[in-house]
């Protein structure tokens, strides 16, 4: 998966013109699994020397609530 985005960074950097965007600002946003791809790629482009097509990569992490809102305040699990 990680190669599969370095391939799309690369196509996007190189085709900036053609879709009408600026090469200097790539995005990559991963959540859950998807952040390490996005980290996974990040250190894919650094091995290649290709860092500077990325100008930021934003990973993040799913957390699940330990409970509901709806839940009464007696029902929380007390720590």
């Amino acid at each position: 998966m990680a190669m599969d985005l370095v391939t799309v960074v690369k196509h996007l950097f190189a085709k900036a013109s053609v879709y009408g965007i600026d090469p200097n600002k790539i995005v990559l946003n991963g959540v859950s699994g998807g952040g390490y791809a996005v980290s996974a790629a990040c250190s894919k482009l650094a091995l290649l020397g290709e860092s500077k097509l990325v100008k930021l990569a934003i990973l993040n992490q799913y957390i699940a609530p330990a409970y509901h809102f709806t839940d009464l305040k007696t029902e929380m699990p007390h720590k």
